[in-house]
C-alpha cells in the first residue's frame, strides 16, 4: 500500500514508513498493521491539500 500511495518514488515511501511506524509507537503497538499505515497515508494527504 506504501509503494502504491508514494508512486514508488522511495524518498515517500520513508516518510509514510516512518509516520506509519511513530504512530504505532504512541500507539504502543509492537507491529505495523493496516489500520495504522492506512491512516497516516490519509495524514499526510491532508497535510498536503493544507500545504502543511
Amino acid at each position: 500500500m506504501l509503494h502504491e500511495r508514494s508512486r514508488g518514488m522511495p524518498r515517500q515511501i520513508n516518510n509514510l514508513a516512518t509516520q506509519a511506524l511513530v504512530a504505532t509507537y504512541a500507539q504502543k503497538k509492537s507491529t505495523v498493521d493496516a489500520a495504522v499505515a492506512q491512516a497516516e497515508v490519509a495524514e499526510v494527504a491532508v497535510a498536503v491539500v493544507l500545504g502543511e
